[in-house]
């Protein structure tokens, strides 16, 4: 009798002691509480007391998860300067590696939200935080996707997705399996993989490290490898140790799935060992509780749930934060749906790559990055990412540098281009000025048939202008209706030269 009250009541302990059992189970029945206080009054053995006195501490107590504390400093941040809100966050301006953490932290905290019972395989039951941690990994996903279609130029793209890559070593590194999930995803979406241009470029231009990771990815869909990658996962949840993050909808949901449907909750005892038909009468007559089960679903979501006690020791960049906070790239595209975002994804695909049997689509050439961010990129190409970089190092301190460099001199260009403005147009002569108005329907008449006509028939200003300034044309119908020959030929040299450094 002694051994089955000593069972018990360590069953009771764990019951009680979890937090997330406590919450569902108990702490909601006052009937449940007073039955089991009312037990504990009936245990008198004195090798027993010890547990006795521990659970109704337990019940008297708050129910508080107990979270491994941190008490080394987290690594400094690998701040750019180039980000000031969430609205100046992109893959190009912030560091991959402190991207890959600020992410991993956001998505850390939402899973360490989870509660056991949230983890199932049966269906209909509501999963708020599963729900919440679920969504956010796939509007990231999405932002990637978007991220990478929406460089039309080719030389943008290919720098956006090798900071995917990026991304997808450094969440390997700092084991969330849930980040690498979703950067292999992005770089796996149909709309993106086939981009088959982009990737030969990616191989045949970029460095070894990256022309062996696009090798790899594009032999891994062309090999059909999904139940080599469901191994991988496996054993990689296995190896890692905390902090870490497990990405439930790869392994452990099917297994939880698997579990459900093909083992009953009961079992004959006839009929032992264990059918795999599951009951379709859901009836417990003459039936035993099929503990087997239980262990296994318990141990699943035991392990998946585990990896909550050890949090990541990063510290909150806030403007990524934001930025992450409000991530939602089906409503930046005006769409509620998925598969909606899916087919926007796939007919910009279409217009970058179009198929071969269909007529060529033209897009925009013009380069969209800024040249602080090609120079990053140019940096950051010619090393393989490194998990331990520190802001301290000479790699980190020389890219900043470099940054600081580029910086200064577009401003300085910008400060010189303005002064050059001014200084252009404070020179000009009154006669220019008095001519506007005898001159302006002339001028305005002939360039709107012909932009060039009016330069061409101008005696003043003819032997002035280059084959460089009839690159400028599309400015000279709105200028020639307000101003004088020479005013507009000041002035689109300002442009010309202006347009100059800022490339």
């Amino acid at each position: 009798l002694k051994k089955i009250y000593f069972r018990v009541l360590n069953f009771i302990i764990k019951w009680v002691k979890n937090s997330s059992y406590y919450k569902l189970d108990i702490l909601p029945d006052t009937v449940l509480r007073s039955r089991l206080w009312d037990f504990l009054d009936t245990v008198h053995a004195r090798n027993l007391s010890d547990n006795v006195t521990n659970i109704r501490k337990s019940l008297l107590g708050d129910r508080i998860r107990l979270i491994q504390t941190i008490e080394q400093l987290p690594p400094e941040q690998l701040d750019f300067g180039l980000v000031t809100s969430s609205d100046d966050v992109k893959l190009t301006t912030v560091h991959p590696l402190e991207f890959a953490r600020q992410v991993t932290l956001y998505e850390w905290e939402l899973y360490s939200r989870i509660e056991f019972w949230e983890v199932t395989g049966k269906e209909k039951i509501k999963s708020p935080n599963f729900e919440l941690s679920l969504q956010f990994s796939n509007k990231f996903k999405c932002w990637l996707v978007s991220s990478i279609i929406s460089a039309e130029h080719l030389e943008d793209r290919m720098v956006i997705m090798q900071r995917v890559a990026d991304l997808l070593i450094y969440f390997d590194s700092l084991n969330n399996l849930q980040g690498v999930q979703e950067a292999k995803a992005a770089l796996l979406s149909s709309p993106v993989f086939r981009l088959s241009e982009t990737y030969d470029a990616l191989i045949s231009k970029s460095k070894c490290h990256y022309r062996n990771f696009f090798e790899s990815l594009r032999q891994f869909v062309h090999d059909d490898s999904a139940n080599v990658y469901f191994t991988d996962y496996q054993e990689k949840l296995h190896r890692i140790h905390p902090p870490g993050l497990p990405f439930i909808a790869v392994g452990d949901k099917t297994q939880l799935i698997h579990l459900e449907l093909k083992h009953p909750d009961w079992v004959n005892a006839s009929t032992l060992p264990f059918s795999t038909v599951p009951d379709t009468q859901n009836s417990n007559s003459g039936c035993l509780v099929n503990f087997w089960k239980c262990r296994q679903l318990a141990e699943l979501v035991e392990y998946y749930l585990s990896f909550q006690q050890t949090p990541y020791n990063f510290s909150i960049n806030k403007s990524i934060r934001g930025f992450l906070e409000t991530l939602n790239p089906l409503n930046t595209w005006g769409v509620d749906k998925e598969n909606l975002f899916d087919d926007i994804m796939y007919e910009k695909s279409l217009k970058i790559q179009p198929r071969q049997s269909d007529s060529f689509c033209t897009v925009s050439r013009e380069r969209n990055l800024k040249p602080v961010e090609i120079k990053i990129a140019a940096a950051l190409n010619l090393v393989q990412p490194d998990p331990k970089l520190t802001a301290e190092s000479r790699e980190f301190r020389s890219l900043l540098q470099m940054i600081s460099t580029v910086t200064n001199r577009s401003s300085t260009l910008t400060s010189t281009s303005e002064n050059q403005f001014v200084k252009e147009f404070s020179n000009i002569p009154d006669k220019a000025v008095e001519q506007t108005s005898d001159k302006s329907n002339t001028v305005a008449s002939l360039t709107l048939n012909d932009p060039l006509s009016s330069l061409r028939n101008s005696n003043d200003n003819s032997s002035l202008m280059s084959d460089t300034d009839k690159r400028s044309s599309h400015l000279k119908p709105f200028l020639m209706s307000e101003l004088s020959d020479y005013v507009i030929f000041k002035f689109i040299r300002f442009i010309e030269y202006f347009e100059l450094i800022s490339f």
